[in-house]
């Protein structure tokens, strides 16, 4: 049996805490686990090993396996392996993982296979010592294909099977000789050769420090004692954190110096540090960086202007240049092509609002962004998908869902100069929203944010649901450059299937373990409305 960490979990200081939010891990698939312990399904002697790690690596961090919830089998500092030989448990007996740490700096249960995970490998199984002599029969039957390329010759298929058969179980020493008896059918099929799947090669991570015009200061050592996290969200400011030992908090300077992440040769985040912290005592420094985004927060509108019959999207890309040009940075924005439903008159005046202000406007009109590498991309992505997966690419279980939270049937929007209610049927309901847009202005155009809203809102939604902050799997078929907020994936889960809108991605690395955690919408049509 064995189960895996999934998702972070934040403990309570100077006391040992059961460690929570498990997954069966890959190749245990008789795994039981109940209240987020393993439970034993028959009595045997076995092997227990364990591993957890904690996001930073400072002062009095533990772990340990317990055995039915009060014996102690072994204690380990955090990122060590633990292991126990030659438990023996009975059918109802647990194992789990307790956590300890005594500093709230870092407190926070990281997750991933090789990360932090508790497993029970059985060695032997007990057996009445008057089991009587049985007699097993197998039927097997087998799939065979031929890979060969499709204009090959006649291909000639000969085979013999020979097997030895061990029963691992210990019996009693008269018991009978078993028999077996095997049936072999085999159908063949010919495909042309495509090769095995391999697995991904996780990528290699390297932290710079350069200063806000380019020039470069230094790379932070990537080892066994560093911790880093990275975020990509959709219409929001991203962070990135990192805990070191390589640098001292007074080299640094907020918003002078920036942080570059790097995986493999390509650049997946970037933007200036906001705070730095060494402590005192054991000379650990945490980096706190945001995205090139959060220079909203710190730029008035930087223009007087009227736009007529576009889109969000361009609208965001004159203020972002302006914006990145009173900044000096170096960037430029991206402007995805868009077919929109409705389009607006938008208007702003320079210096009235915080640009971070008019941005939540436009978003509330159909606006989408990003930003990746330190690059801003603007406009919503094809609806095509871009990768097919599985539930098994997840290391949690998917849901169906039936939502009701976000719907309206009756949605007013107030502009400058008008306010416009729409409505839809639904049931009966009357379900009422009201929205506040004051930089639009114009009856035409406040009548089509009010639709455009509806059209989102209008419908109760039956949904095929990843759980937020999911784990993916290291050899799910995606890399870092498909995870871009929202680009559309097809999962599926059985019978059932759906388009996800990614929503946010977050990379953390632990040392040379990495888990990466995604967060989809499920893609909805917009319901029709009368003209």
């Amino acid at each position: 049996m064995g189960m895996d960490k999934s998702g972070t979990q934040s403990i309570a200081v100077n006391t040992w805490v059961k460690v929570i939010g498990w997954t069966v891990r890959t190749g245990y698939p008789g795994t039981s686990i109940v209240d987020n312990e393993l439970v034993m399904d028959a009595g045997a002697v076995g092997n227990v090993s364990f591993r957890g790690q904690f996001n930073s690596a400072f002062q009095t961090q533990q772990f340990r396996a317990v055995l039915n919830g009060s014996t102690v089998l072994a204690t380990v500092n955090t990122a060590t392996v633990g292991t126990v030989n030659g438990v023996t448990v009975g059918p109802g007996d647990t194992l789990e993982l307790q956590a300890f740490t005594n500093t709230t700096f870092a407190q926070v249960v990281q997750p991933g296979a090789a990360v932090t995970y508790l497993v029970f490998d059985q060695t032997t199984q007990h057996h009445d010592i008057e089991a009587q002599p049985r007699t097993t029969t197998w039927n097997r039957t087998a799939e065979t294909q031929v890979n060969r390329a499709a204009n090959a010759g006649e291909v000639d298929v000969d085979w013999s099977v020979s097997a030895d058969t061990h029963l691992r179980a210990d019996h009693d020493i008269e018991a009978a000789t078993p028999t077996w008896q095997w049936t072999t059918t085999s159908d063949m099929l010919a495909t042309p050769r495509v090769g095995p799947a391999q697995p991904n090669t996780p990528p290699r991570l390297a932290i710079g420090v350069r200063t806000w015009d380019g020039r470069p200061v230094g790379e932070l050592a990537c080892n066994a004692s560093t911790s880093a996290s990275w975020r990509r969200d959709r219409n929001e400011v991203t962070p990135c954190s990192i805990d070191t030992y390589s640098v001292d908090a007074g080299e640094l300077i907020p918003w002078v110096h920036w942080v570059d992440v790097w995986e493999d040769d390509e650049v997946v985040w970037s933007g200036p540090i906001q705070e730095v912290g060494t402590e005192l005592a054991t000379g650990a420094t945490r980096i706190d960086a945001k995205d090139v985004a959060v220079f909203q927060w710190y730029t008035r509108t930087p223009t007087t202007q009227r736009w007529s019959g576009l889109d969000p999207a361009p609208i965001a890309r004159d203020l972002w240049r302006d914006m990145l040009r009173l900044h000096q940075i170096d960037a430029e924005p991206e402007l995805l092509p868009t077919v929109a439903p409705e389009r607006f008159n938008f208007k702003t005046t320079a210096d009235t609002r915080m640009l971070n202000q008019v941005m939540d406007e436009l978003v509330r009109i159909g606006l989408t962004w990003t930003v990746v590498a330190g690059r801003p991309i603007l406009g919503n992505q094809p609806d095509d998908p871009i990768a097919h997966l599985d539930a098994c690419d997840f290391l949690v279980g998917l849901r169906r869902v039936r939502s009701g939270k976000r719907a309206a049937n009756d949605v007013r929007v107030q502009g400058s100069n008008w306010a416009q209610t729409e409505r839809t049927e639904m049931a009966g309901l009357h379900l009422q929203a009201l929205v506040s847009l004051d930089n639009l202005y114009g009856v035409e155009n406040i009548t089509a944010a009010a639709r455009q809203y509806l059209r989102e809102v209008g419908a109760i939604r039956d949904v095929l649901e990843v759980p937020a902050g999911a784990s993916l799997h290291p050899d799910a078929p995606v890399t870092t450059a498909d995870l871009v907020p929202g680009r559309v994936f097809a999962v599926h889960a059985g019978e059932l299937a759906g388009l996800m809108r990614l929503k946010t991605v977050e990379v953390s690395w632990s040392g040379t373990a990495r888990d990466v955690q995604v967060t989809f919408d499920a893609v909805t049509p917009p319901i029709e409305l009368l003209p």
